[in-house]
């Protein structure tokens, strides 16, 4: 789990640059996937080279890292769009798109490591 999750890292690393790149794109929000990315490659990186305990640990942390990610990418974009109907502008559908992007990589992460808590969590088999 520790090497995908930093392949997950990758990915949100970028959609962060990718983003940053984008025409009108808010530049200090747009890099928000790179940070987590990054979050996210030195939880793997230290999973990678503990013991059990310690991996059980980073999976857990990075799977609340990831809840937290991507409560935040979804709640980010749907309030972009309300508030620019609300002001009676078109929305910046980049901002919209970079958002979406992090929140469907966070829940494709999301649903591997969820499987693999559960996994954890159950007693071995004798």
């Amino acid at each position: 789990m520790a090497k995908l999750t930093i392949v997950f890292a990758i990915l949100l690393a970028v959609v962060g640059i990718a983003g940053y790149f984008c025409p009108r794109a808010d530049h200090a929000v747009a890099l928000t996937p790179l940070w987590l990315g990054i979050v996210f490659g030195i939880c793997g990186y230290l999973a990678g080279i503990g013991s059990d305990t310690n991996k059980k640990a980073f999976l857990y942390i990075n799977t609340a890292i990831g809840i937290l990610g991507f409560l935040y990418a979804l709640g980010s974009a749907i309030n972009a769009y309300g508030t620019a109907r609300t002001e009676g502008v078109d929305p910046n559908l980049f901002v919209i798109y970079d958002r979406l992007a992090m929140a469907v990589v966070l829940l494709v992460f999301l649903n591997i490591a969820i499987q693999a808590v559960l996994k954890a969590r159950r007693p071995p088999e004798e």
